[in-house]
């Protein structure tokens, strides 16, 4: 939801795609990729602690195959 909600936000924006002088997109796209960034640091830290708690191999199938 959070991704849905950055993305809206960033697709709902437009540009004057004939304007060479506007930069507004390149300063939104930054913004863009900086929250998806953090999104991806915020994933991996929780699958880092969820292969941390599995104490058997079989835990860890568990966490690599669960939807």
């Amino acid at each position: 939801s959070e991704f849905q909600q950055c993305y809206s936000i960033f697709s709902g924006k437009s540009y004057d795609v004939l304007d060479p002088d506007d930069l507004s997109f390149l300063e939104d796209f930054q913004i863009f990729k900086q929250k998806i960034f953090e999104m991806d640091m915020k994933l991996a830290a929780i699958l880092c602690q969820a292969f941390e708690d599995c104490s058997t191999l079989e835990g860890i199938f568990k966490v690599v195959l669960s939807n």
